[in-house]
């Protein structure tokens, strides 16, 4: 279990610090960067995961990945002079972003994982934000990543937004494929009274 932690927090970590030691040296505006290191550490705030070895996927990888993009939107966004609209708009999408992720990690508990894997005993979660999405830590995801590429342009969080959403909806395929193996009618029938990804949209 603390091997596992520290995976998660090397992988959230590395690449941001990489980056603002960069920014640091080539003399660049880093008064941004507290918000991309409060957005990753909040990743591990209420996190009861636990490594599992069935899991389907390796969320490790999935941390550096997004922490990388992170990483490099945070340099690139450092040598921008940033209008107060872009800095409000990048803050609040990456605010309500954890915000709904932090939601989604409390909601779980310890069913809450960065990877694809169904524990023995698992429940399946259908309320409070669980009762209208499915997959509300993946739509906060997007969030988040379109805010921190708010910082950048506004090209850069449209780009974000839709890679990003398309990278959850085919982690999604698989996810529900798993929990309809394990939770069989109760999770299609749950699946018609809920969205995926955002209320009324998907």
């Amino acid at each position: 279990m603390k091997k596992f932690r520290f995976s998660l927090l090397f992988a959230f970590l590395f690449p941001l610090a990489l980056s603002l030691g960069f920014a640091c040296y080539a003399g660049k505006n880093i008064l941004l960067y507290p918000v991309a290191f409060i957005a990753v550490i909040n990743e591990l705030i209420f996190l009861k995961e636990v490594s599992d070895n069935r899991s389907r996927d390796k969320g490790i990888l999935s941390a550096l990945v997004i922490s990388s993009t992170i990483s490099v939107l945070m340099y690139f966004a450092a040598s921008v002079e940033h209008t107060e609209a872009m800095i409000l708009t990048g803050c609040l999408l990456v605010l309500l972003g954890c915000i709904i992720r932090t939601w989604a990690k409390v909601t779980l508990g310890i069913h809450f994982s960065h990877t694809l894997r169904v524990l023995d005993g698992h429940k399946l979660i259908n309320y409070g934000l669980f009762r209208f999405i499915r997959h509300p830590a993946y739509s906060g995801t997007i969030l988040l990543m379109a805010g921190f590429g708010c910082f950048l342009h506004p090209d850069a969080a449209l780009l974000c937004f839709f890679v990003f959403f398309i990278l959850a909806m085919r982690r999604i395929e698989n996810e529900e494929e798993m929990m309809k193996e394990s939770f069989g009618h109760r999770y299609s029938l749950y699946s018609k009274y809920s969205w995926k990804l955002f209320p009324f949209v998907i």
